[in-house]
């Protein structure tokens, strides 16, 4: 054997002994590292994104709020795509929501003016972009 061939044996054996020694230590890691996020995680949950939910008047009436902000920010060419997926998150593409806010505040009449405002600007675009279909 060569000087080369004795060296990449010897390489060869000291990777394969260091991949057997530390598999356990990059399995133990990895699996530490997923229960701390599953743990902070479920606390992010708890502490922050649900109160916001529920503040918000629910999951569908966060997710419409946000698709209409999304909305504003995309291209006309993207708003069928969008509508598609409002009409699946809010379950009826033509009707106003019917879902009951919680009662936590005395908010409540804002937020239902400011779904009606909503539903009525959803109206407008769909209003708009069957007048741009039909004149083409």
């Amino acid at each position: 054997m060569t000087d080369k061939q004795q060296e990449g044996n010897q390489g060869g054996f000291t990777r394969h002994v260091a991949k057997k020694a530390l598999g356990p230590i990059v399995t133990s890691a990895a699996t530490a590292g997923t229960a701390y996020l599953m743990r902070k995680g479920s606390h992010f949950w708890k502490q922050t994104l649900r109160p916001k939910i529920e503040q918000g008047g629910g999951g569908k009436a966060v997710a419409s709020d946000a698709l209409d902000r999304l909305r504003g920010r995309l291209p006309d060419s993207a708003g069928e795509k969008l509508d598609a997926i409002t009409s699946k998150v809010t379950g009826d593409d033509s009707a106003p929501q019917q879902s009951s806010p919680p009662t936590t505040s005395g908010s409540d009449g804002e937020r239902d003016e400011e779904r009606r405002q909503r539903e009525q600007r959803r109206q407008q675009r769909k209003r708009a972009l069957e007048q741009a279909r039909s004149s083409r």
